[in-house]
């Protein structure tokens, strides 16, 4: 089997896909697709002050979930689509056994935008520096948490739909217009 390599998020989830995340998935079993294959070592373009930054993945039965791993970090990854985007959904495999209070024994799901055009990928992760005035405008329940020392992130509360209800309607206000660009290795 070869290995895929995603991307980072929450304290190693949130790294991939931003510093919100979601206490119910973002995607139902009707979103999911195989129309891509995401299976390979993924390397990020860009310099990076922490090094070379990669992720590999390994399709498991079939196309549309994936065993994730980055950074030492095992993530399942489901890909689907909500409209006319891709999106893949992150969710680490082993609980948070100490660490942010709040997320200790809760799996919780990253999420971002993706586009995959030959061997390059790119990740729309969700804009944090706007996070809380468009779950505001958008009246998507969340809790904004900040572990003593840490970064601040956002949780969402919204069941599933209200979540798709945000991406559906204002999907090019709440992701990054910049990708990360990843590029296949083998």
């Amino acid at each position: 089997m070869r290995t895929l390599t995603v991307l980072a998020l929450l304290a190693s989830t949130m790294v991939l896909t931003g510093c919100t995340c979601s206490v119910h998935p973002i995607l139902n079993e009707s979103d999911l697709t195989k129309d891509v294959d995401l299976t390979g070592t993924w390397e990020l373009e860009a310099k990076n002050p922490r090094g070379k930054r990669t992720f590999s993945a390994e399709a498991l039965s079939d196309k549309s979930e994936y065993d994730i791993t980055f950074d030492g970090k095992k993530f399942v990854a489901r890909i689907g689509k909500i409209g006319e985007h891709r999106y893949v959904q992150l969710k680490k495999q082993e609980l948070e056994s100490q660490g942010t209070p709040l997320l200790t024994g809760i799996g919780v799901y990253g999420f971002a935008r993706f586009e995959v055009s030959g061997d390059k990928l790119r990740i729309y992760a969700f804009d944090d520096r706007r996070a809380a005035d468009n779950l505001k405008k958008h009246k998507v329940p969340f809790v904004v948490h900040q572990p003593s020392g840490g970064i601040e992130f956002h949780v969402l509360t919204a069941d599933t739909a209200a979540v798709q209800k945000l991406i559906s309607q204002a999907g090019d206000e709440i992701f990054t217009s910049k990708p990360m660009v990843y590029k296949r290795t083998n």
